[in-house]
């Protein structure tokens, strides 16, 4: 093996050293002080390795009701997010599949002319362009799970969020 194609493995202890910077890791005995060329591209493989394996032993979706739970008469709705994607501000970014989808569109989109056929009524032209993202929002096409992207922006909450 030559020596730009050396294999490094670090246990999480290792990579958290590593993190902390280069001092730390000798210090530590992670890398020998001579040892520390290309360590940036070493961390990276090694983080990336341990990282996807990481991300096999967690479920991509996992499932949960959630809501806005400003009122007590906030509908509540079943869906999914992904723990790896973390939170947004603080806020949950779920997701859901398309009746779900559907409802929350009706729920917290007013529209401005309840005449309008359902294919025009979340339009830029109905809606008004101070709502364009909510157009936006509402003609989005399901991701390639087919679920429904319903975080942008909006403030929800876990149902598990006491």
């Amino acid at each position: 093996m030559s020596e730009n194609t050396a294999k490094f493995e670090f246990n999480m202890d290792q990579l958290v050293y590593l993190i902390k910077g280069l001092d730390t890791a000798v210090e530590y005995a992670v890398l020998n002080p001579e040892d520390t060329k290309d360590l940036k591209a070493r961390f990276n493989t090694a983080f990336k390795t341990l990282y996807n394996e990481h991300k096999k032993t967690q479920p991509e979706y996992v499932e949960c009701r959630f809501g806005l739970y400003n009122d007590v008469d906030d509908p509540v709705y079943d869906g999914w997010y992904k723990p790896q994607e973390g939170r947004w501000n603080g806020w949950l970014q779920p997701y859901c599949d398309e009746e779900t989808f559907k409802q929350i569109c009706k729920d917290i989109i007013p529209t401005k002319n309840a005449n309008v056929s359902e294919e025009h009524m979340y339009s830029k032209e109905n809606l008004g362009e101070e709502d364009e993202w909510l157009a936006d929002f509402a003609n989005q096409k399901p991701n390639k799970d087919g679920y429904y992207d319903v975080g942008h922006g909006i403030c929800w909450m876990s149902e598990a969020d006491d």
